[in-house]
């Protein structure tokens, strides 16, 4: 039914169900899913308010952020590319539902898959949240993807040093 999905992730629990939703909905079919995150670079700088940064750190700072966000888009996406399903990949700065909206304009997307975050911020509630954002301005049909059962937080790695 559906030929283009516009998965959005911002890694976390949630993205990671409706990642399985998709793949469940796609699996053994030709569709394709592009696979987008949008972030906002002042989102990951905020300590620039105290300490401006000169135009070469900053820079260095955007690159190296395009950069790990690649890799974390590219990790989040083996998982579809394991179950046979062909990908694209698609990275932009911005509001985040605007940037979905966008990028499934873009690809001339049938159905946009995303997670829902069930802990809303005083923000949400009186902004709306991304998935309430992406809904009203979506080209197509929106899939929020949504479980009662709360995601396993992901394990912390000790950066402790192994006692002999």
């Amino acid at each position: 039914m559906f030929k283009k999905i516009v998965l959005a992730t911002d890694f976390s629990a949630r993205a990671e169900i409706a990642r399985e939703v998709t793949i469940n909905l796609v699996k053994g079919t030709k569709a394709k899913v592009t696979v987008v995150t949008i972030y906002h670079p002042s989102d990951y700088m905020m300590w620039h308010d105290l300490f401006p940064p000169t135009d070469k750190v900053e820079k260095y700072e955007q690159k190296f952020l395009k950069e790990l966000i690649s890799k974390k888009l590219h990790d989040y996406a083996k998982k579809l590319e394991k179950a046979g399903i062909k990908i694209n990949y698609v990275m932009k700065t911005g509001m985040v539902a605007n940037g979905i909206v966008k990028a499934a304009k873009e690809v001339k997307a049938d159905l946009i898959v995303l997670g829902s975050h069930s802990q809303r911020s005083l923000g949400d509630v009186l902004l709306g949240g991304t998935a309430v954002g992406v809904q009203a301005k979506s080209p197509c049909p929106v899939l929020i993807a949504y479980s009662k059962v709360k995601p396993k937080p992901k394990k912390k790695t000790s950066r402790k040093p192994k006692k002999k």
